[in-house]
């Protein structure tokens, strides 16, 4: 069972994790141009 904070949490990890990946492939594309 999980708590609201917990899911709140996850929710927010996730979407952190998210926009880390968007920032790790543009840091991608910069370096193979």
């Amino acid at each position: 069972m999980m708590t609201a904070l917990e899911t709140r949490l996850s929710v927010a990890d996730g979407t952190h994790a998210a926009a880390l990946r968007q920032r790790l492939q543009a840091a991608l594309a910069e370096c193979r141009r």
